[in-house]
């Protein structure tokens, strides 16, 4: 067992608006394991983003506790990929990475920082172009590489691949998979994608809707690399969406009791 890096107990958070309040996480308890690929699997709309948006302090949390801590003596420090990539258009890629440095690097060391994680992601050549110039899937690749030039213990993810093509959100995958062994970051990932979740995760945490709660904890022990052509994967993917359909529908059950009583 690794340490737990990030611990999440009894979680709640409500939203108030108009004398009215919404109820969207209910007493989430969960912790992520350093260097870990865990991801959170919900449906849309579920509050895995509020979730994220919690641990980074951008949403106040309405009850509970969050433990975000290290072994070692360092800082820990946190990097967001989002949807979309919200690259600067007027600024160069390497300009859209050595930004988030602000002082805390020199122009020189900027700069190598960012060269090394367009290396890392394979965009070193576009360095000097410019968003307008790039597609989606290298967007992305840009904004990844981003998140790591701050060097981050924890990486979270909020669907980075759903706004991408099926064939390109594919080979992000495969890449995102070889860039977490090569640096070996702690990954918390936000999906509704089964399949994605499958292919990428050390573990998954199911979550319900809103208000969400944990509905099961999957460990995925099938090794790396995976085969979507592979008939263990094929039978995990198989297990997974059963119990995903369970979920939804002792969620229906439930809204149904709350309708009739």
């Amino acid at each position: 067992m690794g340490y737990e890096l990030i611990r999440v107990n009894g979680l709640r958070k409500v939203f108030h608006q108009d004398g009215s309040e919404l109820l969207v996480l209910d007493n989430l308890s969960f912790d992520v394991e350093e260097g870990s690929f865990t991801t959170l699997l919900g449906p849309s709309g579920c509050g895995k983003s509020t979730l994220l948006n919690i641990l980074t302090g951008l949403e106040d949390l309405s009850a509970g506790i969050i433990d975000i801590s290290s072994t070692g003596a360092e800082k820990i420090k946190m990097s967001y990929v989002f949807q979309t990539a919200r690259l600067l258009p007027w600024k160069s890629v390497i300009d859209n990475i050595t930004f988030v440095h602000g002082m805390e690097k020199s122009k020189g060391e900027g700069t190598e920082v960012a060269i090394k994680y367009l290396k890392l992601v394979g965009l070193e050549e576009f360095a000097h172009h410019y968003p307008h110039q790039l597609s989606g899937g290298m967007q992305q690749r840009v904004g990844i590489a981003r998140a790591l030039s701050v060097e981050p213990s924890i990486l979270l993810m909020d669907e980075p691949f759903s706004h991408l093509d099926e064939i390109t959100a594919k080979r992000m995958r495969t890449d995102l998979v070889d860039i977490w062994q090569k640096t070996k970051v702690t990954i918390f990932f936000i999906t509704h994608d089964l399949s994605e979740a499958a292919l990428l995760s050390d573990r998954i945490i199911f979550m319900t809707q809103k208000p969400a709660q944990i509905y099961k904890d999957f460990i995925i022990d099938l090794p790396r690399p995976r085969s979507e052509e592979d008939q263990r994967f094929f039978e995990l993917q198989t297990k997974l969406s059963r119990e995903f359909h369970l979920m939804q529908e002792s969620y229906e059950r439930t809204e149904d009791c709350l309708k009739t009583s």
